[in-house]
């Protein structure tokens, strides 16, 4: 596994990974194994997150590995069943009146904190899609 965003956040702070460890109390073979990759960085705890986010001056989420946090994440709203799909950005896949449809959003939702809130954004969406409908 690379921890490519820990290692980036890491040498763009100037501090060796001896005085991260210091800084963090976290011990060395843990700063180590992350850096190597022998770690993956998403299988930390928080608490480790929060240490180093805080001594790398960054958001937790930062130093984390890309994750299709929404992909596949499926739901049935009004007899209608849809599947969020990361593909270039976060796009809304469902079938209506017997048409698949795709809602491009523009934007990446793939982050930890919205995926707890793509089910209601789903059904704002075809909600949405339904009331164009009956115009």
């Amino acid at each position: 596994m690379n921890n490519t965003n820990f290692v980036i956040h890491a040498e763009k702070s100037g501090l060796s990974y001896y005085r991260i460890a210091q800084m963090t109390g976290l011990s060395y073979s843990l700063i180590h194994n992350l850096k190597t990759g022998a770690l993956n960085i998403n299988n930390c705890s928080g608490t480790v997150l929060r240490k180093l986010s805080v001594c790398l001056n960054t958001a937790m989420e930062n130093l984390m590995n890309e994750t299709d946090y929404i992909n596949g994440i499926r739901g049935i709203h009004r007899k209608i069943q849809y599947e969020w799909v990361t593909n270039h950005g976060s796009v809304l896949v469902f079938t209506a009146d017997g048409k698949k449809h795709e809602i491009v959003t523009g934007k990446n939702y793939n982050v930890p904190k919205t995926a707890c809130r793509m089910q209601s954004y789903a059904e704002f969406l075809i909600d949405d899609y339904l009331s164009r409908q009956r115009r």
